[in-house]
């Protein structure tokens, strides 16, 4: 990965602006063929990015203003060290929370030991 990284940055890029679109191209922990590497002088998130990051904020005030109106986590994924404080931080601000795929297996295998 490295040297891939080396490969694009001492490349002339037909650019010098990069904008991240998605939350789904966010992920700090994550290096994507498509981002990785990208070292532009001027970063910015984009209009999509912004938007799903304010619907989210909207639904955590809501939620934490009015506990009678129901909000429904659903957490996925591969790995819980990246999510462990959300997975802490949610249950009290949430109805339902749903921990599915492959982290839901920490939780699993503590069975009955689980507050």
């Amino acid at each position: 990965m490295q040297e891939c990284q080396q490969k694009i940055s001492s490349k002339s890029l037909p650019a010098d602006k990069f904008l991240r679109q998605r939350c789904t191209e966010h992920h700090a922990w994550l290096s994507h063929a498509s981002i990785a590497g990208v070292n532009l002088p001027y970063k910015a998130a984009g209009l999509l990015l912004k938007k799903e990051l304010e619907m989210c904020a909207k639904l955590l005030v809501q939620n934490h203003c009015n506990n009678d109106n129901p909000f429904l986590a659903i957490l996925g994924g591969a790995k819980l060290s990246p999510k462990h404080k959300l997975v802490l931080y949610l249950p009290s601000k949430v109805y339902t929370m749903i921990i599915c795929g492959a982290l839901a297996w920490p939780f699993v295998n503590m069975g009955d030991d689980m507050d």
